[in-house]
């Protein structure tokens, strides 16, 4: 089993998240295979001080800076403000220690210009010297062993395939301020997350095209064998708006490294399992909804450690086989309405329009996965000969994550079947007919 020396400042109480070894190391053996990732949250008592995380580099013999308030890879509050974010630990600094088998990552906080440290030495990932612990509500370590987050592989929790059955719309925010960063490090408007002002997105958000996916029964999957020990079934599902006051309808999971994964805006009484049942990876739990704040169909999946602490997935390699960060552009669903669809028409289609009269008006609502800036969608009418009628394109000015596009189009008198084609970068994606008589 590994174990870790942990020194941290005065100041500040620093709780660690350490991606654990893959492999039991000999003596003075670098332990992981990789970077790992290491979680730090803490208080500052100083409001506007600056605080710098160093990780000790074996090779030149120096401490190097790997996070700091300056470099804005950790943000403060005023006053006693937690912050929370992650930090990569490159794996030459995990040495060994000599004679024995303990393992260190030497790491300390600077803040205010001043140094001070504790020793809090751990073996078999339970503290034992938790002396200098600032304050009972401070956390002083959060140890996640060999057998815990390291070693535990999510699979999807949704079947089907990125851009055409589901997209990531939104993942973690690792940013606790009012500012926004996800796992690639992207910040602010080029982050995939939001913030409302409470400590920023908490899950990941998996969208699915639109209302017609949760009336046809989107599964929902357990992303790792657990026990359930929350759910709540009974809430409204038809939500399209995040002002309500209304409460979702989820299921939270518990493993046995007490980590637990939850799953929210379920559809009403979709779902299936029950209080301490155990379910195993890939069961259904029930099917995807919009019930508590939510703007359209999809699933919250959240992972939270055996503290309570959310962490990301993403960030920690989690994932038996983790989506593309930037999905393709495309298509998910075209609906066909008698008249220009508005928004709520859009992600809420009812049944596609079958028959419109001559000369009638033809309306097309595009659920849009994916995409990078200038890629483009193209809409063609074609009369029942074959000969385009009209048609319209649908150039995206940035990256796209899940879009809905609303068009309109005059059909011609000519009674029969007309089709309507849509491309994606010019290569055909969907294909739909209705009739004008």
């Amino acid at each position: 089993m590994c174990s870790l020396l942990k020194q941290f400042l005065v100041i500040l109480t620093l709780a660690f998240v350490l991606s654990a070894c893959m492999f039991e190391p000999t003596n003075g053996q670098n332990i992981g295979k990789w970077d790992s990732l290491v979680h730090f949250a803490g208080f500052n008592r100083s409001p506007g001080e600056e605080v710098e995380i160093h990780a000790f580099d074996p090779d030149s013999n120096t401490w190097k800076v790997i996070g700091s308030t300056k470099s804005g890879t950790i943000q403060l509050g005023d006053g006693y403000y937690i912050f929370d974010t992650y930090l990569a630990v490159p794996k030459k600094y995990w040495i060994g220690d000599f004679g024995g088998e303990k393992y260190r990552a030497q790491v300390k906080g600077i803040s205010g210009g001043s140094t001070s440290l504790f020793t809090y030495e751990e073996e078999g990932f339970k503290v034992k010297n938790p002396q200098g612990a600032l304050s009972p509500e401070s956390p002083v370590v959060t140890l996640v062993s060999e057998s815990d987050l390291d070693t535990m592989v999510l699979t999807w929790p949704v079947p089907g395939t990125d851009g055409k059955d589901w997209v990531i719309n939104n993942y973690v925010d690792l940013d606790r301020t009012t500012n926004m960063r996800d796992y690639k490090g992207n910040t602010d408007g080029s982050a995939k997350t939001y913030d409302n002002g409470d400590g920023g997105h908490r899950g990941i958000d998996i969208d699915v095209p639109n209302f017609r996916a949760m009336d046809n029964n989107f599964s929902v999957l357990a992303a790792a064998d657990g026990k359930v020990i929350e759910l709540e079934n009974n809430e409204p599902d038809r939500n399209m708006s995040m002002t309500c006051t209304c409460d979702w309808n989820f299921v939270t999971l518990e493993h046995k490294n007490g980590v637990r994964t939850i799953y929210g805006h379920f559809k009403k009484k979709s779902i299936g399992v029950k209080i301490n049942e155990s379910v195993n990876a890939g069961d259904v739990l029930g099917v995807v909804g919009s019930s508590g704040q939510s703007t359209q169909p999809h699933l919250h999946f959240e992972v939270r450690d055996k503290s309570g602490t959310v962490i990301d997935p993403f960030a920690l390699g989690m994932w038996s086989i983790p989506p593309v960060y930037d999905t393709p552009i495309g298509i998910m669903d075209i609906s066909l309405h008698s008249g220009l669809p508005s928004l709520s028409d859009a992600i809420d289609p009812k049944t596609d329009v079958q028959v419109i009269s001559p000369g009638g008006s033809l309306g097309i609502g595009v659920s849009l996965a994916g995409g990078e800036k200038n890629d483009t969608v193209t809409l063609r009418l074609l009369d029942p000969n074959g000969t385009q009628h009209d048609s319209r394109t649908w150039k995206l000015k940035k990256v796209n994550r899940h879009d809905f596009g609303r068009f309109e189009m005059n059909v011609g008198t000519q009674t029969g079947t007309w089709t309507l084609e849509a491309d994606t970068n010019n290569v055909n994606s969907w294909v739909g007919t209705f009739s004008v008589k």
